[in-house]
């Protein structure tokens, strides 16, 4: 029974700090694991700031792959509960590269009035695939003459078909929800703006080349070019901040149960004077006293060890946790190999360590049969005799020593003010990545430069509005 109970703890404080350990390497790869699910970075992104999609004519470069693009459209979906204007960008075209498809399908190429939207939009809305909006639009003149959104919608007005669902690494960094229509919109008498086009060169092409074909085309110095990473370098700094903070709170605790346990252990395996006179008159030297004693520690230690290896495959799907969240395309548990059977390995080895100099060390120093005084004064304070005795056991080993026990309490209180740093700075840092004011997004909303009227102009009719603090 002692081993059964002693194994148990094992597995409990053990699972604890591999579960860390797994959730630090699962958090630090969720930007990898996101990039990988929709189908990897883009060699370049091209942005066309106005006119019709360019798209044809920058697949026909000479270092061009495969060209995709998305197009700002001018319309709004109404909202079938209040029949007002949702809060939403709209596209038209392929579904951003740094997306990927959660639910549904994508909209026909051939269906003009389909569309796919994000998650915020549907939780926003209660939407669902098959539900319907009305959409207004505004014409391309209105869109080249500056009054997309400003005057009547003289576009054609359809119902809208939800079609499919995506899921988009943007959301970290905006708070927009996004659809995305059918690129046959385009064909349509619809106000377009801004487009990005994703590409992906040949073998050998580079963006230099590309920069250089582009230049070649009848106003291609115009179309701006960019690398085309779907997390961007802010976001993985983000990421790579809560995994080192995850890694800390690992390596705390990994400690804190390394001296836990190794004086669990030590007092289930060390054996008492008499039994080691006893073993040593019958010829054990000191280093075979010591190995029996590791021997018997080792079977709880790693029986607990395995143990705890599945507890922490079973709170796996724990992480990553707080914003990086949103990034892992697979949800749920994940047995990480690495992380269990190295961390595990070395959890094992550091007890063992421990046992073994802890059996060696008590067989050089001069036992204290005398309990310490700062122990004798916390027992005499005790509430019950209990509560003393408790004391007493805490603070010396079975043999009446209180050194193993004072180094205890001192590494333990070294590892509580560790555990308390690293969880604070976790969630302080989960907080200012999450709280959009903490990083200067303390706005209601951003106005655009769809107007005739020039920022002096239009910072004058804003501060008129009562509404507007």
């Amino acid at each position: 029974m002692p081993v059964v109970a002693v194994g148990c703890i094992v597995a409990v404080v053990t699972g604890a700090v591999l579960t860390l350990v797994a959730g630090a390497r699962r958090t630090s790869g969720a930007p990898h694991a996101y990039t990988a699910a929709v189908g990897g970075n883009a060699d370049s992104l091209i942005q066309q700031r106005s006119g019709r999609p360019r798209t044809t004519e920058v697949a026909a470069l000479p270092g061009v792959g495969s060209v995709e693009s998305f197009t700002f459209v001018f319309a709004a979906l109404l909202d079938p509960k209040h029949e007002s204007a949702t809060d939403t960008i709209s596209f038209a075209g392929s579904r951003p590269f740094t997306s990927r498809l959660v639910a549904g399908r994508a909209a026909n190429p051939n269906q003009p009035y389909e569309f796919v939207a994000d998650k915020t939009f549907v939780a926003d809305h209660d939407a669902r695939v098959g539900s319907r909006f009305h959409v207004l639009t505004w014409t391309r003149d209105q869109g080249d003459h500056g009054r997309g959104f400003n005057d009547k919608p003289k576009g054609p007005s359809f119902e809208g078909v939800l079609v499919g669902i995506v899921d988009a690494a943007d959301k970290l960094e905006n708070n927009l929800s996004t659809t995305v229509f059918s690129p046959a919109l385009l064909d349509e008498d619809v106000g377009i703006v801004t487009t990005i086009m994703t590409v992906r060169l040949k073998p050998g092409a580079t963006n230099r080349q590309l920069r250089s074909e582009l230049d070649g085309l009848p106003g291609g110095k115009a179309l701006s070019l960019a690398s085309g990473e779907v997390i961007s370098a802010d976001v993985r700094n983000a990421v790579g901040a809560q995994a080192r903070g995850t890694w800390l709170m690992a390596a705390v605790a990994a400690a804190a149960a390394v001296v836990a346990l190794g004086q669990l252990l030590s007092r289930h395996a060390r054996l008492s004077a008499a039994e080691r006179r006893s073993l040593t008159a019958l010829g054990f030297t000191r280093g075979q006293v010591a190995g029996e004693a590791i021997v018997e520690a080792a079977v709880p230690a790693a029986g607990g060890v395995g143990v705890g290896a599945v507890f922490a495959v079973l709170a796996s799907g724990i992480f990553p946790a707080g914003f990086a969240r949103s990034l892992e395309p697979k949800l749920g548990l994940r047995v990480d190999v690495v992380a269990l059977a190295a961390g595990g390995a070395l959890l094992l080895a550091a007890l063992l360590a421990w046992v073994g100099m802890s059996l060696l060390g008590a067989r050089r120093e001069r036992l204290e049969r005398t309990p310490s005084r700062a122990g004798e004064s916390l027992a005499r304070r005790a509430p019950s005799p209990a509560a003393a005795t408790g004391t007493r056991f805490a603070l010396t080993n079975h043999e009446g020593s209180s050194t193993f026990a004072r180094s205890t309490v001192v590494v333990l209180a070294a590892i509580v003010a560790g555990v308390a740093g690293s969880t604070t700075f976790a969630a302080s840092l989960d907080r200012l990545v999450s709280d959009r004011g903490r990083f200067g997004s303390n706005y209601t909303f951003t106005v655009g430069s769809n107007s005739d009227l020039n920022a002096s102009d239009l910072r004058t009719s804003l501060a008129r509005d009562p509404d507007i603090a």
